[in-house]
Order: C-alpha cells, then structure tokens, then sequence
C-alpha cells in the first residue's frame, strides 16, 4: 500500500489534474484506496503552486462523479434481477420506501463523511432513485468533499499528512458511531414493536388491507344505522303535509258541492 501511494503521489505531482481524475476515481469505487488523503495531497500541492487548484477541484469532482454514477448504473441494471428476488417481501418494499424518502441524506452524506458506505448507497440508488435528483445530490456532496479536505490541505499544507491520517480516524470511527446508532434503535424498535416470542412481527400491506378492511365496513354500516332515523324524521314531516293537504283539498271540494 505505500509503494502504491508514493506511486501516486509522484505521478500527481508530475501530471496533475489527469492523474488527480483517474486516481479518484478509482478511489470511489469501493476499492481499498486513500483516496481522500490523494485530495488532501492535492490541495498541499496546490498551494505549493504545483497544481492549478480550479483544474483540481474538477478533476477530482469529475472523477469521483465518474465512479458513482457507474455504480449508480450498475444499480440500475442490477434492479430487475434483485426485484425479481426479494421485490414480494416486505423488507424489501419498506427499504425501498424509507430511501425514497431519506435518499437524498444518504447520498449527500456518504460523499463526505460516511464514505465507505457510498458504493453501497449508489447501487440502491440505482433501483428507483431519480437519476437528475442523484445526479445533483452527488455534485453537491462531492463537491463539499473536495473542497473539504482539499482545503485543510491547501491551508496546512505543512501538516498534511497528519491531516490525512486524523481524516481517516475520523471517518471510521464515525462510522462504528454509526453502525452503534443503529444497532440500537433496531433494538429499541424490537423491543417496543416485537412480538410474544421477543420477534419483531412483520404485516405486508395486504394483510393490513384484509385485517382493516372488515373493520372499516363495520364502521361504516354502523354510522350509515345511526342516521337512518334521523334520516326518517324529514320523510315523514314531508308525508303528514302531504296528508294534511290531501284533507284540506278534500274539504274545500265538499264545501263547493
């Protein structure tokens, strides 16, 4: 691994902004490669005069774009196979469910600092997720990584690779954060929603339909038999004046003759 970052650090120094492209992108691919510390490195050039900072920022914003939107594609074409699969159960349309509403977070903050996750958000992305929302959530996202990390090594250009290593404590560990996090709301979540056996009870939108449904017709009838009377009284107002009428008519008829 360090004779393949001094590689890369001489060839980013020699070329510049073409290596700076290929080397972020193959970073972003899930590939076990610092790639946030060869953006610092940039930044730490930059500001040596070595590297044009413009060229920089969109070289590595095009290369990591470059690499999510392969995953994103790779997604795509992945979907109807996956769907075919798991597409009838209920995890997999409550998943896809919660990322339709909280994509954009999980693509916003997976370029910047849960990172490792990315390749992961990208490929579920894939599946239904708009392709103009991703596409700007991952210019947003990775243009603030760039100019993030690209930034502490342009400014502290002396202590950047200390900077680097600090980055790279920060992002893991706030990943096992995370992942914590998680575990335990899906622990209070199961304790609150479980079942008898301490088992989370799973219910398909169709069998709530069936559960709810006669429910709902019992309500209704029962409303519908609360205003039948009600709905009586105006009737027969309406057949008593018409009684009434008839007997008024009757006896005006009787007085003529």
């Amino acid at each position: 691994m360090d004779t393949l970052i001094e590689w890369s650090l001489q060839n980013l120094a020699v070329y510049g902004a073409p290596t700076l492209l290929f080397l972020t992108f193959i970073g972003s691919l899930g590939i076990p490669f610092p790639v946030t510390m060869v953006v610092i490195a940039a930044g730490a050039l930059a500001r040596a005069g070595m590297l044009d900072w413009r060229l920089a920022f969109v070289a590595a914003v095009a290369g990591a774009m470059l690499a999510d939107h392969s995953e994103y594609l790779a997604g795509r074409l992945a979907q109807p196979g996956l769907r075919r699969r798991f597409g009838e159960t209920a995890l997999w349309r409550r998943a896809q469910t919660i990322f339709e509403r909280q994509g954009a977070w999980a693509i916003l903050l997976t370029r910047f600092w849960l990172m490792p996750l990315a390749p992961a958000i990208n490929m579920m992305a894939g599946g239904r997720y708009p392709v103009g929302r991703f596409f700007f959530y991952d210019l947003l996202g990775q243009s603030l990584w760039v100019l993030l990390y690209g930034g502490l090594g342009y400014f502290f250009a002396a202590q950047w690779e200390w900077i680097s290593q600090a980055a790279s404590v920060f992002t893991w560990g706030s990943l096992a954060v995370a992942a914590v996090a998680l575990g335990v709301y899906a622990l209070i979540r199961r304790h609150r929603f479980g079942g008898g056996d301490g088992q989370r009870v799973i219910v398909s939108r169709a069998t709530r339909a069936r559960l709810i449904r006669p429910l709902t017709l019992r309500a209704t009838a029962a409303a519908v038999r609360r205003l039948r009377p009600a709905s009586r009284l105006p009737r027969q107002r309406v057949a008593a004046r018409r009684a009434l009428i008839g007997t008024r008519q009757t006896d005006d008829a009787g007085g003529l003759c």
